[in-house]
């Protein structure tokens, strides 16, 4: 499994980053941004990785896609920022679906989330979680 850091107050700027492979119970990547960094511009696809913006990390303006038991994580003062989030649901029955996870005292900020159900019979829809002091904000 592969690992990019964004750390301190970097930026991954216009990247086009992708995790892990979109096949079934083919590996994930992860994605850890903390400090004071941010997505910037970015476009990610997380297929069965994980994403996480942790202390005061920004998602920022970042165009960001779940596909096939993907999770993305805002923790500690993180933000969604004015990103744009794609959770799909599992394409089947035997594959986790996608999650969505605000914790601590992180936010949506101005984010824009659009959670689909599953692609096949029986298959979970995306999910979106907020917990403990987390907020949707605007």
């Amino acid at each position: 499994m592969g690992q990019i850091y964004f750390n301190g107050n970097s930026n991954a700027a216009d990247a086009t980053i992708t995790l892990g492979q979109q096949v079934e119970n083919g590996p994930g990547g992860v994605l850890f941004v903390t400090g004071t960094s941010h997505a910037g511009t970015s476009t990610i696809a997380c297929n069965r990785g994980q994403i996480g913006f942790y202390d005061s990390a920004s998602a920022d303006h970042a165009a960001i896609d779940l596909n096939g038991g993907g999770t993305i994580s805002f923790s500690f003062r993180s933000s969604a920022g004015h990103a744009i989030v794609s959770n799909h649901g599992a394409p089947s029955k035997e594959i986790f679906p996608n999650a969505i996870n605000f914790v601590d005292t992180s936010t949506a900020a101005n984010g824009t989330f659009v959670t689909s159900g599953g692609g096949g019979r029986l298959a979970y829809g995306g999910f979106t979680y907020f917990s403990g002091t987390a907020t949707a904000a605007n």
